[in-house]
């Protein structure tokens, strides 16, 4: 279950788009942080950012390709690909795993597309082509004037 324990305990007040589950794997006062990215998703655009929270000018942890990131417990924002996610929880003892989808601009190169979140801020831009992998939830993309928004869901590649 997404935010809860296996004793049924939650785990994250917030209902962002991660998962605190416990893992073997992480020891003393560090947890992991997992990143499943796509496998179809573009060279480039696999990169989480981890900053104490609200303070974005310098990060504590940066990582790329890598699924697996070991930082020391506490709360973080993250930025994935651009996407900030604010105050996510990391235990000792656990992984937060990040519920990540992708998009798939299916334009040509020349074209570019560019992402916003739910609150009209702008995430990032990618040309034609790319495969893009971000947390799941809605996003704004914009073509020109034009703003669509589009479901990200877990393990899959919407095509816009």
């Amino acid at each position: 279950l997404r935010g809860v324990k296996r004793d049924a305990e939650p785990v994250n007040s917030s209902k962002g788009p991660w998962v605190v589950e416990p893992d073997e794997k992480a020891v003393g006062r560090f947890g992991i942080i997992r990143t499943n990215w796509h496998e179809k998703t573009s060279s480039g655009f696999q990169a989480i950012y981890v900053y104490l929270p609200g303070k974005r000018d310098k990060d504590e942890y940066h990582g790329f390709f890598k699924t697996e990131h070991s930082v020391m417990e506490g709360e973080y924002d993250f930025k994935i690909n651009g996407m900030i996610l604010e105050n996510v929880p990391v235990k000792a003892g656990h992984a937060t795993r990040i519920l990540l989808g992708a998009l798939h601009w299916t334009a040509k190169f020349a074209n570019q597309l560019n992402i916003l979140d739910s609150k009209d801020r702008h995430v990032t831009g990618i040309q034609g082509g790319t495969i893009i992998a971000l947390p799941i939830g809605t996003y704004h993309v914009k073509v020109g004037t034009r703003t669509v928004n589009v479901e990200i869901k877990e393990n899959e590649i919407t095509d816009f």
